[in-house]
């Protein structure tokens, strides 16, 4: 009451704290808003990648609603009736549900602990090699598997160790050595998917450690 009184008597008001404060947030957004005007390019550097991202992996979020209905191709997303729960029970009930966990989890754990490291390995190898030229070449063997898809290795494992198709096979025929049965047998399976997906991968990641090693100071090591 005092300081209205003084207030009143000098013929001043006190303005009030909010337009302040509204004064302070628009110089702030103004900045904010030249900032990203002077680095528009940059943003338009990263506008590609940002729209990779949202159109190839956050889209297709969308279809993990499938999960939760008895979907319909014909019916699609929107039409496919909605069930809740129902294909989580089946799964957890199926006779299959423990070999499939546990198959899972066994090739999990082979990738972690033989694929994974094999592109470092890769990468620490060339690294040392000083050779330029079969530098080189080895780096664009390895890197070739990159582009091509799964489907079409598994059409390359069965031409290669089918009994029937397979040249292995056919090779071993012509020797006089029985068929060998790769492809039906249980115990070439997990050896099959780790050498499938080092041949793939290696090359891809190897660029990636040597890029990397590239910066570190050979004094270092």
């Amino acid at each position: 009451m005092y300081e209205l009184g003084q207030l009143r008597r000098s013929g001043t008001t006190r303005k009030p704290e909010s337009d302040g404060t509204a004064k302070v947030h628009g110089r702030h957004q103004h900045r904010t808003l030249t900032r990203m005007w002077l680095r528009r390019h940059r943003y338009l550097m990263i506008l590609p990648g940002l729209l990779y991202f949202i159109v190839f992996h956050y889209v297709p979020m969308w279809g993990v609603t499938i999960a939760f209905q008895e979907f319909q191709l014909w019916k699609g997303l929107f039409g496919s009736r909605w069930i809740g729960l129902e294909n989580f029970i089946f799964f957890f009930n199926s006779p299959y549900f423990v070999r499939i966990m546990r198959n899972t989890l066994l090739i999990s754990g082979l990738n972690l602990l033989i694929v994974f490291p094999a592109p470092i390995v890769l990468a620490l190898l060339l690294n040392e090699v000083r050779h330029a030229t079969f530098k080189r070449v080895i780096q664009t063997v390895s890197y070739f598997p990159h582009f091509i898809s799964w489907v079409v290795i598994g059409g390359l494992l069965i031409y290669t160790f089918s009994t029937q198709l397979g040249f292995v096979n056919l090779w071993l025929g012509r020797l006089g050595i029985p068929p060998i049965q790769v492809l039906g047998n249980s115990r070439s399976f997990y050896p099959l998917v780790v050498a499938s997906a080092i041949w793939k991968s290696v090359g891809w990641g190897a660029i990636i450690y040597l890029a990397a090693l590239a910066g570190i100071n050979p004094e270092l090591y």
